[in-house]
């Protein structure tokens, strides 16, 4: 078997050819360059910030451990790369299928051996309790030659891998929301892996002519108006009060409460963010992020936490009372309150991840595809995880335009 293995898996050169670079890795980001990471990430996403990660760091889930890498080139920094190597084991099989179907496809292979004995470590280059492109960034040296630092970047996984095989190893490799066709990537079998499209990201584009939440209703088409309205309505007839909360350390167990009722839901949870994440975070955040919360007489039944990312919003983690969602549209209320605080945020474009897409997609949110990078450690096994995952279907975005004709221009 292992010698037809062999003959089947094409030959993949690159994925041990060294780069030329120097590479740097660190378990802990206060072991790194500061100067020099902060000079990479200086325009990424802030989920790449020495700021954000050092938050996280001190709230990480209990079965995930940080790993980062700077790559310089005769001291020139070339990139900043950000890891997680997170051991799954029975306790992260949930109740039913996973939203995120892509990551479940990845390591849900395991799962009849999970249940038995069995645990797995995965290297995720990227963060988990997070979604979009969190795992490189790139100075515009880094930039300028493509192809060899994202060489680079296989290069630092493998070396990441290879040194944890004292702590039990890791056989998977991913490099986690890599947006589909974009021409700052290259083709991901120049380095070793395995293309695997997931559910695409919703994103809604925010017209600079909208300065509040009123605006935004102008703008959509009257029956769209219409259901946004009677949401709102019916929240505020079962005595459900919206409201706005900067300090959440008071609400932060109920808070992590439903959270669960969410997260339990999931096939496959692969991180439970700890009761203090959320409130560390926004307090981090400061005037850049918000939390909407929806109470009845006193007692939290929802919230919702929007990030705001340079030009984009990020609609963060939510939770909700289960019972209080069958009474009332509770989720589609939150969605709205991030469409509000988005625009209060001043931001150009609201991202709401990659589940419950119908719902996203009658807010105006549009499709943006992703794709995680997979890569096992045995080379016929990559050969055919990834023959086997490309057959693999996922969900699609239905197509909607709840604006006016003039609006949607």
């Amino acid at each position: 078997m292992s010698k037809l293995l062999r003959r089947l898996a094409p030959r993949e050169h690159s994925r041990l050819a060294k780069s030329g670079y120097r590479i740097a890795v660190a378990e802990r980001l206060s072991q790194l360059n500061p100067e020099l990471w902060d000079a990479v990430t200086a325009n990424a996403s802030i989920f790449l910030s020495r700021q954000y990660l050092a938050t996280l760091e001190k709230f990480l889930p209990a079965n995930v451990e940080p790993r980062y890498a700077l790559i310089t080139d005769e001291g020139r920094p070339i990139a900043a790369v950000s890891c997680q190597l997170v051991t799954i084991d029975a306790e992260h099989l949930g109740k039913r299928r996973t939203a995120s179907r892509a990551l479940a496809r990845v390591i849900g292979s395991a799962k009849d051996r999970l249940k038995g004995m069995l645990r797995e470590r995965v290297l995720v280059c990227g963060n988990l309790l997070s979604f979009g492109q969190h795992a490189v960034a790139f100075s515009e040296a880094g930039l300028r030659d493509r192809d060899r630092s994202w060489a680079a970047v296989a290069e630092t996984l493998y070396r990441i891998r290879r040194a944890e095989r004292l702590s039990g190893g890791s056989d998977m490799s991913l490099i986690k929301d890599v947006p589909t066709g974009s021409a700052a990537v290259p083709n991901p079998r120049g380095i070793g892996f395995r293309r695997v499209e997931t559910e695409p990201e919703m994103v809604l584009a925010i017209d600079e002519r909208w300065q509040t939440y009123d605006d935004y209703l102008a703008a959509l088409d009257g029956k769209y108006r219409k259901s946004a309205r009677q949401i709102v309505k019916e929240v505020a007839e079962r005595g459900l009060v919206l409201e706005r909360m900067d300090d959440l350390q008071s609400i932060a167990e109920d808070m992590h409460s439903l959270y669960l009722a969410v997260q339990d839901n999931n096939e496959l949870r692969l991180v439970t963010s700890p009761t203090g994440y959320l409130p560390a975070l926004v307090e981090v955040f400061g005037t850049d992020a918000r939390c909407a919360v929806l109470r009845r007489e006193g007692k939290l039944l929802g919230f919702v936490v929007t990030l705001k990312d340079r030009e984009t919003a990020v609609g963060y983690h939510i939770g909700f009372d289960r019972n209080a969602a069958k009474e009332a549209p509770v989720y589609l209320r939150l969605l709205h309150a991030v469409v509000e605080d988005a625009i209060s945020l001043g931001c150009r474009r609201l991202s709401l991840g990659r589940t419950a897409l119908e719902p996203k997609a009658r807010l105006g949110a549009t499709p943006e595809p992703m794709e995680v990078w997979v890569k096992h450690r045995t080379r016929g096994l990559n050969f055919l995880i990834g023959r086997l995952l490309a057959a693999q279907d996922h969900a699609e975005a239905p197509e909607r335009n709840p604006f006016k004709k003039a609006a949607a221009k």
